[in-house]
């Protein structure tokens, strides 16, 4: 068993974590996260809320119609990070996206899809 470049890999790995680690002048190593019962969040679908990269719209499948509300619109993470001045402005201090997910393919023989903007496929 050749042991040696795997013992390299893992002395090299642990000198660079020490190394890090031991950087001073970096801030605390835990800040605590604010108490969720005081915070508005705001619940937003990916898919629906807003697009803010057309690029990455039509995989030319059939799955991308904003007019059909049983194919996808088009909103993406970057459409969401945009618009978190509108979130903002409502008076919510935190956002709740629905989860990033593999999504099921556009079944050109059945039209319904997932109405809520995500249908995972596991």
């Amino acid at each position: 068993m050749h042991s040696g470049p795997r013992i390299a890999a893992l002395g090299l790995l642990l000198w660079a974590g020490s190394t890090l680690a031991a950087t001073p002048g970096e801030g605390p190593l835990h800040v605590p996260s604010p108490d969720w019962r005081d915070q508005v969040l705001y619940f937003l679908m990916i898919d629906r809320f807003a697009n803010g990269d057309r690029g990455n719209d039509d995989q030319h499948t059939g799955e991308f119609d904003p007019a059909d509300n049983a194919k996808w619109s088009g909103g993406d993470l970057k459409g969401a990070r945009d618009r978190i001045p509108y979130v903002q402005a409502l008076g919510a201090t935190g956002v709740w996206i629905t989860p990033p997910v593999a999504n099921q393919w556009w079944n050109p023989r059945a039209h319904y899809g997932g109405y809520h903007g995500y249908w995972a496929t596991d």
